[in-house]
């Protein structure tokens, strides 16, 4: 109405108010106000400055690192020299101990085996004994030294077996080219050799076996069971080698019998010669 427009008081710009503008950009986080510059937002002079102040940091603490290593490395070298040569020598002292307590039980051990050894069989003492094992261990040695009859008897089989296998190789390989070579047995005086070192051996297994069997543990029992074994183990040898030179001769056999009976059968097969009113 009228009456209300004419109450109602003139605007002035003295009462205005002014708002400030609304910025569209987004408002910074407030760690950008917070943390400290970085070096690279730093001026330039200020970031080359602060790098240079770090690496020389690194390096004093290397130099520092560095500078007692010769000496730490020898102070070092001669405490670990030192620790470990105690621990040597405590060693080195244990084993000298248990070698002397070893050897103290086993010539305990040695000693009541001979005894008993020798109260085994009545009539038959222990020198008696200690004779034919002395005999036994003798003979034996002097047949398998490097110049004794048992060895140049394996060399002698050894050399004829490596000519043997040569020349079954060779048929085997159906070669023309190749000469027709005949294998020859082992000579009588190797045969007779073998026989003469079996009939030793024979005898000193028998020799072996008549003595009592001591008490294990001993060096006794060692002694006689390891001869024992290897007198056994030069019968068995002597064994296989004529075995092989058996099987070896009667394969030869066998091929001659095979090659004859092929030049029978081409003879057989040839054309005779005459007239052919004769056919």
């Amino acid at each position: 109405p009228p009456s209300l427009l004419a109450r109602k008081p003139a605007f002035s710009t003295l009462q205005q108010h002014f708002s400030p503008a609304k910025s569209l950009a987004p408002k910074p986080h407030p760690a950008t106000f917070l943390a400290p510059p970085s070096p690279s937002k730093l001026p330039s002079n200020i970031a080359i400055s602060s790098e240079t102040s770090k690496l020389q940091a690194e390096l004093l603490q290397l130099h520092l690192l560095h500078k007692d290593a010769a000496t730490v490395d020898k102070q070092w070298r001669a405490s670990a020299r030192e620790k470990l040569g105690r621990r040597f020598d405590n060693v080195v002292s244990r084993h000298e101990a248990l070698v002397r307590e070893e050897t103290g039980e086993s010539g305990k051990v040695n000693a009541v085996a001979f005894r008993k050894w020798e109260d085994e069989t009545p009539g038959w003492g222990l020198g008696e004994r200690v004779q034919v094992l002395d005999g036994v261990i003798s003979g034996v040695w002097n047949l398998g030294e490097s110049g004794g009859k048992y060895g140049r008897v394996v060399r002698r089989f050894e050399k004829w077996l490596s000519r043997a296998q040569g020349i079954l190789a060779g048929r085997e390989s159906e070669n023309e080219d190749i000469d027709v070579v005949f294998l020859e047995e082992l000579d009588g005086a190797w045969k007779d050799e073998c026989l003469v070192l079996a009939r030793k051996l024979e005898g000193w297994k028998e020799q072996l076996r008549g003595l009592e069997e001591p008490d294990k543990g001993s060096s006794l029992a060692a002694v006689l069971e390891g001869y024992r074994r290897l007198v056994q183990g030069m019968l068995v040898e002597l064994s296989v080698m004529a075995q092989i030179e058996r099987d070896v001769m009667a394969r030869e056999r066998k091929w001659i019998r095979d090659m004859n009976d092929d030049v029978s059968d081409d003879d057989r097969d040839m054309p005779v010669a005459g007239a052919c009113w004769r056919r």
